[in-house]
């Protein structure tokens, strides 16, 4: 399967969904949450761990993002490269939102994921991240798969 086609078809159901706990994580990484909780267990340093998270988890690892407020993408409410008070601050703008889309323009290291009306969480991945071995994003599904996406490739591994 193609990468375009196996990230869009592993996508396709979180859309409509809106998106929940919107944290700003270690360095410029940005996690947030879709769909309800779901509950399963999971062995931890060999001791067994109920975990609850929400069905749907996203988590941007590239250090090169932006949130876009207009279809332009001249409007930027806030990049990874601005200071983490201000991201902290601006990213809750996406709290609530739904998701309408998820969009891989012609740059395949580029994703576009794409709320309400026209405003966008652009991920890019700069040549300098390429070279490394970090997923440029990676999304955690309910059935415990993970799509992991870095420089056009993109593949699914069990949790």
């Amino acid at each position: 399967m193609s990468y375009k086609k196996l990230v869009l078809e592993t996508i396709k159901d979180c859309i409509g969904l809106r998106a929940r706990d919107v944290k700003l994580g270690h360095g410029s990484f940005l996690t947030m949450g879709f769909g309800n909780d779901i509950e399963y267990s999971m062995t931890i340093r060999g001791k067994s761990e109920i975990i609850i998270r929400p069905e749907w988890y996203l988590w941007i690892q590239s250090d090169n993002w932006e949130i876009h407020l207009s279809e332009t993408g001249v409007d930027v409410l806030c990049s990874s490269r601005d200071k983490r008070t201000e991201i902290s601050e601006k990213i809750s703008w996406l709290e609530g939102k739904t998701l309408q889309k998820v969009s891989l323009p012609p740059s395949i290291s580029d994703t576009k994921f794409i709320f309400g009306n026209f405003e966008s969480l652009m991920v890019y991945s700069p040549e300098w991240y390429q070279e490394t071995d970090s997923p440029d994003w990676i999304l955690f599904t309910p059935q415990k798969k993970v799509l992991c996406v870095q420089n056009g490739l993109s593949w699914i591994e069990d949790e």
